[in-house]
């Protein structure tokens, strides 16, 4: 599957250039759906040129119109928050409060499809699969649940070895020295 067909699927078939043809953003969930030019005639005010210049080009690569643009970078802006010490912060507080008794660690190991299950919901939301609800998610939402599985996944990883961080490097290290020998044998 493509990259384009990837971004049909999730923006229930709306593609970058159907929005660049029709001079307006991507239809939720993805973007906004709105024209350019609003009916009243305006348009966004750019500081120059080379702003106005650089929202077009990203435009045109991606669909999404300036807001839309600035609410995705504003996002990214959050400030970065250290991984394994978060992640074994969450499995002590877990221990606090549970204990990590063979029964407990076996909960937090299935706490993993109970996440899962709401990327499922999400995406299935964001496709707006049931008739009945219409679309009730975004692509944000289903970003969110996906976070949500990696944690609680990397939680549970930390309550059942000693050492997460060695065992994740070394599975990471494997599944990307089988990519490799999979594109060395295609190339």
């Amino acid at each position: 599957m493509s990259i384009p067909d990837i971004l049909a699927t999730l923006s229930g078939g709306d593609l970058p250039a159907d929005a660049v043809r029709e001079e307006r953003c991507l239809k939720p969930p993805i973007g906004c759906g709105k024209p350019l030019i609003s009916e009243d005639g305006t348009v966004r005010v750019f500081w120059n040129e080379d702003e106005a210049g650089q929202y077009e080009a990203e435009w045109r690569i991606t669909g999404l119109c300036p807001d839309c643009q600035d609410r995705i970078e504003a996002d990214a802006e959050e400030p970065a928050v250290d991984l394994w010490p978060a992640i074994h912060g969450f499995a002590a507080w877990l221990d606090e409060s549970n204990g990590r008794s063979e029964h407990e660690k076996t909960l937090r190991i299935l706490k993993v499809s109970e996440e899962m299950g709401e990327v499922a919901k999400a995406v299935i939301g964001m496709t707006g699969q049931n008739p009945r609800k219409g679309v009730t998610h975004s692509l944000e939402d289903v970003a969110d649940e996906l976070c949500d599985v990696a944690i609680t996944a990397l939680t549970a990883l930390a309550s059942v070895v000693d050492n997460p961080e060695e065992t994740f490097a070394a599975n990471l290290g494997r599944i990307q020295q089988r990519v490799s020998e999979l594109e060395a044998r295609r190339g």
